[in-house]
């Protein structure tokens, strides 16, 4: 999914994989969370 959207690449090693995680999943289904 983050590979569709070319984020994988431009996001640090270091970036907090949860924030990422929330944003996927709010994005999914639509909700802030």
């Amino acid at each position: 999914a983050l590979k569709n959207i070319g984020i994988n690449e431009r996001v640090p090693y270091n970036a907090p994989l949860i924030q990422f995680s929330s944003w996927m999943g709010g994005d999914r289904d639509g909700n802030p969370r």
